[in-house]
């Protein structure tokens, strides 16, 4: 034990609200900085085709003002690591005198003004990529600075999306997996979901970001009884409430593409035993090995696991990978081919 009382109950949050917010589904509540804004709105339409191209097609504006002084150096290393991240890139502005300085500036005025010495940092994208960027910027200068404080902000996180599209194959998939129980009040958008993305189908074939903008957000509004359970920006325990109906269990088979031959073959036992009165269930998944890595004060989980494994799955202590004896492959009817 280290001798803390977290106090009850634990704050929640929907999984919507903390990527809005944070850019995250798992944030530190321990940085005591602004959240992100979305800046769509008030910052488009100025004229700067920076912002505006990208919103013309579905896009966001999302701004964070970082309160710390940083040199032109440190925003231009920032805009690389923006950009390593997959934006396009990192606008800032700030104050001087009465003037902006920085291409954001541009846009801004005196109503963005702030007391304390900062700059304002947006990145212009579609779907999550903005705030995503935007959120793990934050967490890092809040590091890099010492703002993060001490202590335990443990909280829920809930309404994790069922579905995303994938724009490679064209197609809706897992957001995580599709045994999760949906929210009462989203089952009449789930039902109408087929004839929704019908409707967009030939723009999302060209390739059209706004009916992707339009098709994410339809999906953020399909919401499972999901729920992690996060502590100082780890998952530490993750669960759901799980389907018991099969009609809806193979609705959602349909929706990412499973045949009945398919999923009969794959999942049959599932959609045989809610013949029987599967009762509703579920459960939570403690990641043991993360909480006691948070306990100690440890960066890394490998520091409190007793044979941990290294990042391309070797086990050193066991000297794992081993070769296998030609006999065992030869039982499996398996044969190595040398990538010599």
């Amino acid at each position: 034990a280290v001798g803390v009382s977290l106090p009850t109950p634990f704050p929640r949050i929907t999984y919507e609200e903390s990527m809005r917010t944070y850019g995250t589904d798992k944030p530190d509540l321990r940085i005591p900085w602004d959240p992100l804004q979305d800046a769509t709105e008030a910052l488009s339409g100025k004229g700067f085709r920076v912002i505006d191209d990208v919103v013309g097609q579905g896009g966001r504006v999302v701004v964070w003002f970082a309160p710390v002084a940083l040199s032109r150096k440190q925003l231009d290393g920032l805009t690389g690591f923006a950009r390593s991240l997959g934006a396009g890139g990192l606008l800032w502005a700030r104050q001087d005198g009465e003037t902006w300085r920085g291409p954001l500036g541009r846009v801004l005025d005196a109503t963005w003004r702030r007391e304390n010495t900062g700059v304002w940092l947006a990145v212009v994208g579609h779907g999550w990529q903005p705030f995503q960027v935007l959120g793990v910027i934050r967490a890092s200068l809040a590091r890099e600075h010492g703002a993060i404080r001490d202590g335990f902000a443990p909280l829920w996180v809930t309404h994790f999306p069922i579905l995303e599209w994938n724009p490679d194959e064209q197609r809706l998939e897992p957001a995580h997996h599709i045994f999760t129980q949906i929210e009462e009040e989203d089952l009449d958008r789930l039902h109408a979901l087929p004839a929704f993305l019908e409707g967009l189908r030939s723009d999302l074939l060209k390739g059209d970001p706004r009916a992707r903008a339009r098709l994410e957000t339809e999906l953020l509004r399909i919401r499972g009884k999901q729920y992690d359970l996060v502590l100082n920006g780890w998952e530490v325990g993750s669960g759901s409430i799980r389907i018991h109906d099969r009609n809806l269990q193979e609705t959602l088979m349909d929706l990412i593409g499973l045949s009945p031959e398919e999923r009969q073959r794959r999942f049959g036992f599932l959609l045989e035993a809610f013949e029987y009165g599967a009762p509703p269930h579920g459960g939570i998944a403690p990641g043991v090995d993360r909480i006691v890595a948070l306990l100690l004060g440890a960066s890394s989980i490998r520091e409190v696991i007793a044979f941990p494994k290294t990042t391309s799955a070797q086990a050193l202590f066991e000297g794992a990978p081993a070769p296998v004896d030609p006999e065992q492959l030869r039982v499996l009817g398996i044969r190595v081919i040398s990538g010599d």
